[in-house]
């Protein structure tokens, strides 16, 4: 007893203890932006399906001005889309802005700023990785739409994010350097509407022609359809 009696003493000083202040944790620093150059075997399957034709009508739902650039370079006639752009004017981003997507409201304002073309329009789309931010309920839509204004046969090229366990991703900017090669810049971070496996991609695109998947070892899905 005696022992303990004199542990408490060390503890209970005859005078007041200073007053600790609250802990204020770090401040999280920000993570720098993904930058990255990778070969794309996808890309090069979609430049090998325009046959070496020129003056062919694509359609880019990323629109990165180095891609247009590339475009005009080989002879194509590219048409950027604000469809990012949309995305957020009417849903924005963080927490909700898929559950927004449910408000007609907010769907009136994202159809009145992309994909508003021409029937038959394109021979070819490069759809990146656009579609996984939209849930269902839109993602259909969209898709039939896309399906009217592209030509029987027109090839498309998407990018889905194959970590299924991922909370949120990163929204790339994608400039095509070369007809095998792209660099990605991170524009953004968004959670995904829905996880794409194979059977997933294959399900929403039922109402197209063939597919052809291509996995990277960076847990990006590649994958090239055919209207």
């Amino acid at each position: 007893m005696a022992v303990l009696d004199k542990l408490r003493s060390l503890f209970q000083p005859d005078d007041e203890p200073p007053r600790l202040s609250a802990y204020t944790p770090p401040p999280v620093q920000p993570s720098a932006p993904i930058q990255l150059s990778r070969l794309s075997n996808g890309l090069d399957q979609f430049f090998l399906e325009l046959g070496g034709q020129d003056r062919l009508k694509i359609l880019d739902l990323c629109g990165a001005p180095a891609t247009t650039e590339y475009l005009f370079e080989q002879q194509q006639i590219p048409r950027p889309d604000p469809f990012y752009r949309a995305l957020e004017l009417a849903f924005g981003n963080g927490p909700g802005y898929l559950d927004r997507q449910l408000e007609e409201d907010r769907v009136a304002i994202f159809v009145e700023h992309t994909l508003d073309h021409k029937e038959g329009e394109f021979d070819a789309v490069l759809l990146w990785d656009s579609l996984q931010y939209l849930r269902p309920e839109l993602l259909g839509p969209v898709l039939e739409q896309i399906h009217a204004i592209t030509r029987p046969g027109a090839p498309m090229f998407a990018i889905f994010h194959a970590d299924e366990r991922a909370e949120e991703v990163p929204v790339f900017s994608y400039q095509i350097q070369a007809r095998n090669r792209l660099f990605l810049t991170e524009r953004d971070r968004r959670q995904p509407a829905q996880h794409f496996n194979n059977r997933t991609i294959d399900r929403i695109f039922r109402n197209f022609g063939p597919r052809k998947f291509f996995l990277a070892r960076d847990q990006l899905r590649e994958v090239l359809i055919w209207r």
